[in-house]
């Protein structure tokens, strides 16, 4: 048989439309119309049509599967697979990296990828007064306004769009991505393969445990980030432990092994988990 499978990037649509705007409602201010994340009815209806027509549906990580289960999909249903990152292009640095505490955010500035919630954890752990924060990305028209309250702070660098993401996170000790909703961030597996530490919410999907090979903090808690911050800015054995850990897992974290699991999930669309034909 044909397995009929679709690729779900992100979390269930009608998750995503809800979490943003809750989220943009609170920071008054709306996306610009055409945005991904923009209520859009219409598209909404086809995919939940393209949802239930799918034999399986493909999700990258726990937090995406349980925003299916959460609307009434089988488990049965899902299968789990996960994206990667080019190893030849994100590697880790040669040695040790000198000067102070650095942590980047890389990706679109936009409200779902907390970068507010990033800059508020910064300011309350002071981690500003001798540590560096770099952010990259273009700011989606109106956040501007909800991060304006953060530019004056010390050590804290706007640089806009870059091109080389694989030198920007070997610069740093730590990805900061506070998402409040995402598939499996791309950029969380691109750090990793840079032996960059992930510090991340628990919605952004990032392959990584708490406390073992990253931090994982609730979604929008900006006082438990800024806890996180403060113990791996204050801890050098901590942060060295968990590079160590996020290094060990590398090979598990490339496009090779993401097509392997990617295969594995055909066969079992295909067969069954036991082997036997899918009815």
């Amino acid at each position: 048989m044909v397995a009929g499978l679709r690729e779900v990037p992100n979390t269930h649509t009608a998750n995503a439309y809800e979490v943003v705007g809750a989220l943009c409602a609170e920071l008054g201010i709306e996306l610009p119309v055409g945005h991904s994340h923009r209520l859009n009815v219409s598209r909404l209806k086809r995919e939940e049509a393209e949802y239930r027509r799918a034999q399986h549906l493909l999700v990258p990580s726990d937090y995406v599967q349980a925003t299916f289960v959460a609307r009434g999909f089988a488990q049965e249903k899902l299968l789990r697979h996960q994206y990667g990152f080019d190893p030849e292009t994100f590697t880790p640095r040669s040695g040790p990296r000198s000067g102070p505490f650095h942590a980047v955010f890389l990706g679109a500035v936009e409200p779902r990828k907390g970068l507010h919630v990033a800059l508020e954890a910064w300011r309350r752990s002071e981690a500003y007064r001798d540590a560096h924060l770099s952010v990259y990305g273009r700011i989606v028209e109106g956040y501007e306004a909800v991060l304006q309250q953060y530019r004056a702070m010390p050590n804290v660098e706007f640089h806009g769009f870059t091109d080389d993401a694989a030198a920007v996170l070997r610069s740093a000790d730590i990805l900061l991505l506070p998402s409040f909703e995402e598939g499996s961030a791309l950029v969380t597996y691109e750090a990793q393969g840079c032996g960059v530490v992930p510090v991340v919410s628990d919605s952004t999907g990032a392959q990584c445990i708490h406390e073992v090979s990253g931090m994982v903090h609730p979604a929008g808690n900006a006082e438990v980030l800024a806890t996180h911050i403060g113990r791996l800015k204050n801890d050098p054995a901590l942060l060295d432990d968990l590079r160590a850990a996020v290094l060990a897992q590398w090979d598990n974290l490339t496009w090779a092994a993401a097509a392997a699991r990617l295969e594995n999930c055909y066969d079992i669309a295909r067969t069954g988990p036991k082997g036997r034909l899918a009815a």
